[in-house]
């Protein structure tokens, strides 16, 4: 793997580790530090200077090679990526970029996925941002008008509302056919269970441990560290390695990290089916183009609710003053 060599803001230190992973392979860990700023100039444009952490690709060698992709199949790749607290965004540029994907061939500027810390307020073509009703934690409908371009919130007043008449369905009707199920969703109900914490060997063991498996030295090598020498003793890493130091760290955070294994767990729900509720009114489901339901509309099963709440409440009251009226009747005999 490649490595700058601009100034970063500390000494030079390898940020792309290819990391041997028990369940996911080989996996990319990618460690950004807080030092690392602006320093880095593109060759052949003095005036670009970018916040690259490093700029890095793929060698056709031993350990690299099983993550590299090739056009008509499938791989899956692992990232993990380090931000310590206190990173900030560039000053010079309008963004940071923490990791990036790009094709062999496509150049410094032809990235096709990137993760950036933003500097200035983020304008992206062909993208909205929607902010929270002051502080509605329920779901929020949206509503966009194909001729301005605007989405905006599909609010309770008449600005985005249109054909509004008073409804005249029998709701009672309608609501009486609406069948309650017992029901658990299919892969929705997975927890977590959390196993048993992990005990990590003292650094002294465990850079004995590491110096006895085959590939210390060229690890130490690839860091651009010289090999494995008398001189690397437990004693004198934090003085003259502080790559081994970061080791020793990922191996205690891997050790003693908590697993987590996903647990099904089964729940009963209660409410209807949408192709059952399409059936009896289509008005109260969303579908597709298609007209597959695809979910219930469940703010206009609230409203055939609320009118048939008003009914009944109307036929109760009128029942109420009926049997008043017939009790006082009775009384004047």
């Amino acid at each position: 793997m490649g490595q700058d060599k601009c100034e970063s803001g500390h000494k030079s230190t390898k940020h792309w580790f290819v990391v041997k992973n028990a369940t996911h392979g080989n996996v990319l860990r990618n460690d950004i530090h807080s030092e690392d700023r602006d320093g880095c100039e593109d060759p052949s444009d003095p005036s670009d200077v970018r916040n690259r952490n490093e700029i890095t690709w793929w060698n056709e060698d031993a350990e690299t090679r099983l993550m590299r992709a090739a056009y008509g199949d499938t791989r899956t790749y692992r990232w993990n990526l380090k931000i310590p607290k206190g990173i900030q965004s560039s000053e010079k540029k309008s963004f940071y970029v923490l990791w990036q994907i790009k094709t062999r061939e496509g150049g410094d500027r032809s990235p096709v996925m990137s993760l950036e810390l933003r500097h200035t307020t983020l304008t992206m073509s062909n993208s909205f941002m929607v902010k929270p009703i002051r502080n509605a934690a329920s779901p929020n409908a949206l509503t966009y008008n194909p001729t301005t371009g605007e989405i905006t919130y599909t609010t309770s007043t008449t600005e985005t509302k249109g054909n509004i008449v008073p409804l005249t369905r029998n709701a009672g009707a309608i609501l009486g056919q609406l069948e309650v199920k017992e029901f658990s969703y299919i892969n929705k109900s997975k927890y977590i269970e959390y196993g048993t914490l992990g005990v990590a060997a003292t650094i002294t063991d465990w850079l004995v441990s590491e110096k006895a498996n085959e590939g210390w030295a060229a690890k130490l090598g690839e860091a651009g560290f010289a090999s494995a020498s008398p001189e690397d003793t437990p004693a004198s890493v934090g003085e003259q390695d502080t790559f081994v130091q970061q080791l020793y760290a990922d191996y205690v955070a891997a050790t003693e990290a908590v697993p987590e294994t996903f647990v099904d767990k089964d729940e009963t729900h209660f409410g209807f089916m949408a192709e059952e509720v399409q059936t009896i009114l289509p008005e109260l489901v969303y579908d597709d183009t298609d007209g597959k339901a695809l979910d219930i509309k469940w703010n206009n099963i609230t409203a055939l609710l609320v009118k048939q709440n008003q009914i009944l409440t109307a036929q109760i009251a009128e029942l109420t003053s009926d049997t008043e009226a017939r009790f006082a009747t009775l009384e004047a005999k």
